[in-house]
C-alpha cells in the first residue's frame, strides 16, 4: 500500500523537475529556454596578427556562464521529470499488485 502511494509523490517530483524553467523564469521559461548556440565568454578586443590576419581575444563572461549553467541544469530537470513521471503513473497505478507478486 505504502509503495503504491509513493507513486503520487514521483509524480509530484517529476511535475516539479519539469516545470523547472517555468518556475525560475516565468512565462519566458516556457517550453524550456533556449541557449541560441550562445558563447560562455566575450570579446575583449580584436587585433592584427604579424601576418595580417585579424584576431579575436576572448574572456569569460561569468554571468553568461552561470545562465548556460542554469539552462543545462533546466534541460537535465526536464528529462528527469518525464522519467518520474511515468514512473510514479506506473507506480501509483499497478503498486498494489507488486504486493501480491511478492
Amino acid at each position: 500500500m505504502w509503495f503504491q502511494r509513493s507513486g503520487s509523490f514521483m509524480v509530484l517530483i517529476g511535475a516539479l523537475l519539469g516545470y523547472r524553467s517555468i518556475m525560475r523564469l516565468g512565462v519566458k521559461g516556457v517550453g524550456g529556454v533556449n541557449d541560441n548556440g550562445t558563447f560562455i565568454g566575450k570579446i575583449e578586443e580584436t587585433y592584427e596578427s604579424e601576418d595580417g590576419r585579424q584576431m579575436v581575444k576572448f574572456a569569460k563572461d561569468p554571468e553568461r556562464e552561470t545562465y548556460l549553467f542554469q539552462v543545462a541544469l533546466d534541460k537535465v530537470a526536464g528529462f528527469l521529470g518525464a522519467i518520474f513521471a511515468v514512473l510514479g503513473t506506473i507506480i501509483w497505478g499497478y503498486g498494489d499488485l507488486v504486493g501480491r507478486l511478492l
